[in-house]
C-alpha cells in the first residue's frame, strides 16, 4: 500500500530525545573513560601526533555550517615571501 502524497508514514517520528542504539552501546563502552581518553589524545597532540591535534582542533574549533575550506597551493613549499599570499610576508626583526 502506497502512501499518499505528503503524508509521513509515521506522522510522529522518533520521539524528541530518542537516542540511536549505535550511540548508546558506544556510549556504554566509553562510560567512566571519557577524561582518561581525552587527556592521553591532548599528550599525543602536544607530542606532535597529527591526528590527534586534527582531533582536538577540530572539537575546539568545529567548522561553521555552510562553509567549506579554502585550498590554496600555500602548503606545497616556495610560497613563502610571495606578494600573492600577503598574510605570509616575513617581518622585520625589532
Amino acid at each position: 500500500m502506497k502512501f499518499q502524497p505528503g503524508q509521513s508514514g509515521n506522522p510522529t517520528g522518533r520521539p524528541k530525545g530518542a537516542r540511536h542504539k549505535t550511540t548508546l552501546a558506544i556510549e556504554s563502552l566509553l562510560d567512566g573513560e571519557a577524561e582518561a581518553l581525552t587527556r592521553k589524545v591532548i599528550e599525543k597532540a602536544k607530542e606532535g601526533d597529527l591526528a590527534a591535534l586534527k582531533l582536538c582542533l577540530d572539537r575546539l574549533l568545529p567548522m561553521r555550517k555552510g562553509t567549506r575550506p579554502v585550498f590554496r597551493a600555500t602548503a606545497t613549499g616556495g610560497h613563502f615571501g610571495n606578494d600573492e599570499f600577503s598574510w605570509e610576508q616575513p617581518l622585520e626583526a625589532a
